[in-house]
C-alpha cells in the first residue's frame, strides 16, 4: 500500500486541484475532484502517458487476463447478429485492445461476419496502443474493419461493449449523519487535502439521497451515487438502433450496494497492484473507481424502452456462452492448456473474478425478449 499523505501537492495535477478548490471558495465536490484526477488533458490518470495496464501498470482487466474472456463474449455476440441486418460492435475503453482483438479474432473462427468494429476511448496513449495491437496481431482483410472513433456514431446496430468503463466515471459522495443528509466535498487543511460534508446542492443528487435514505433507513452511512451513467446511457439508447449494450464490471445490485453493513461505500484506488483507499495519494497517477449499482443501470434502461436481456455473474455469462469449449480449441498441448485452465479459474472462481464482476445486458428493438445470457439468469435480483 502507498504511503497516504494527504499532502495538497505531491505531484502536478495536485498543485492545480488545490488551486481549483482555493478558488472554489474552499472546497470541491469529489465527483469534480474524481474528474480531475482522471480526465484532466496531459496530467489525469486516464489522460497522461503514464502505464495503466499490465505488469507495469497498476491493474489487469479480464481482457489482459486471457484471450477466452473475448472469444466467450464474440460467441454471444454471434447470437445476437442474428437478429440484426447489418451488425457492428463498438467498444468503450478498449485498454491495450486485447478484448477487440480475442473478439475480432473468434467471430471470424466460427464465420460470425460484422460490418466495423468501433473503439473509443478518452486516452490517447491507450487508443494507441489498441491501434498498435491490432494491427500488429490481425490479418489486414480484418484489421481494415477497425474503426478508431473519437465520438459516438449517430445510429449504431449490432453489440455495444463496455468492459471496466462504468467503474471509472466519477461519482458523488454522500453522507448520511444523524438523519441529517450532507455531499462529501474535499477541502485543503494545513496544506493537505482532506474531507468536508457540504450542504447538497445537486437536485437530482439530493432526490437520489433522500429516495436511498428512505429506501434502506440509512443512518452514519457514506457512499456513492454515479449521477454520469445515466446520461452516458442514455446516449447510447438514443444511438441504438437495433442490438444490445453488454455491460461487465464489478458491483451490486442496489439493494446489496446500500446494505447497511456497507457503511463506508465502495471508493477503492488502484497503484502498481495494490488496492486502498486513499484517493488523496498522487492526484494523476492513480487510478480511482467504485462499484456499479445495476440496478440503476437497469431502470435507465428501462425508462428508455430498453428490455433487460440478462443479469449474471461474470462467471455464469462466460460458461454459458462456451468458455470451456473456448479453452479446448485454444489448448495445444498440456503446457497451454494448465495455462488456460488457470486462466479460466481466475476469470470464473467466487474468490477471483467470478462473482464480484457482473453482466447486464440491455436490448432494443429485437424480436425476442430474451437471449441466453448465462447458465444462470439473475435478473430478479435487480
Amino acid at each position: 500500500m502507498p504511503h497516504t499523505s494527504h499532502q495538497a501537492a505531491p505531484s502536478p495535477l495536485g498543485e492545480r486541484l488545490a488551486e481549483q478548490i482555493k478558488t472554489n471558495g474552499g472546497s470541491l465536490s469529489f465527483a469534480e475532484f474524481m474528474h480531475s484526477s482522471l480526465y484532466t488533458p496531459g496530467l489525469g490518470y486516464y489522460r497522461n502517458p503514464l502505464a495503466k495496464l499490465g505488469v507495469s501498470g497498476d491493474f489487469t482487466t479480464a481482457p489482459e487476463l486471457s484471450p477466452l474472456f473475448g472469444a466467450s463474449i464474440a460467441n454471444y455476440c454471434a447470437k445476437l447478429f442474428a437478429e440484426c441486418q447489418s451488425p457492428s460492435l463498438c467498444e468503450f475503453g478498449p485498454g491495450t485492445g486485447k478484448l477487440a482483438l480475442a473478439v475480432i479474432t473468434q467471430l471470424a473462427h466460427i464465420g460470425a461476419d460484422f460490418e466495423d468494429y468501433y473503439l473509443i476511448d478518452v486516452s490517447a496513449n491507450l487508443l494507441e496502443r489498441a491501434r498498435e495491437t491490432l494491427h500488429a496481431e490481425l490479418p489486414s482483410e480484418l484489421f481494415t474493419k477497425v474503426v478508431f472513433l473519437e465520438e459516438l456514431p449517430t445510429q449504431f446496430e449490432g453489440v455495444i461493449l463496455a468492459n471496466e468503463v462504468l467503474d471509472a466515471m466519477p461519482v458523488n459522495l454522500f453522507h448520511i449523519k444523524d438523519h441529517h443528509a450532507f455531499e462529501r466535498s474535499v477541502a485543503i487543511e494545513d496544506g493537505a487535502f482532506t474531507w468536508c460534508d457540504t450542504p447538497i446542492t445537486n437536485k437530482t443528487l439530493l432526490a437520489e439521497v433522500i429516495r436511498l435514505q428512505q429506501d434502506y433507513a440509512l443512518d452514519n452511512y457514506i457512499s456513492e451515487i454515479n449521477l454520469f451513467a445515466t446520461p452516458w446511457l442514455n446516449a447510447l439508447m438514443n444511438m441504438l438502433t437495433r442490438g444490445a449494450i453488454v455491460l461487465i464490471d464489478y458491483g451490486f445490485s442496489e439493494k446489496e450496494y446500500y446494505h447497511p453493513d456497507r457503511n463506508s461505500g465502495t471508493l477503492m484506488c488502484h497503484y502498481q497492484h495494490r488496492a486502498h483507499p486513499d484517493p488523496f495519494f498522487r492526484p494523476g497517477e492513480q487510478d480511482i473507481t467504485s462499484h456499479v449499482n445495476f440496478t440503476a443501470l437497469a431502470r435507465a434502461a428501462m425508462a428508455q424502452d430498453g428490455e433487460l436481456l440478462g443479469f449474471s455473474t461474470q462467471a455464469d455469462f462466460l460458461l454459458g456462452n462456451g468458455l470451456l469449449d473456448c479453452l479446448n480449441e485454444q489448448a495445444t498441448d498440456d503446457t497451454s492448456r494448465l495455462t488456460l485452465n488457470q486462466q479460466v479459474m481466475k476469470l470464473t472462481y467466487p474468490h477471483e473474478m467470478g462473482e464480484l464482476f457482473k453482466v447486464l445486458v440491455i436490448g432494443k428493438a429485437l424480436e425476442q425478449t430474451f437471449h441466453d445470457c448465462a447458465i444462470r439468469d439473475s435478473r430478479h435480483k435487480l
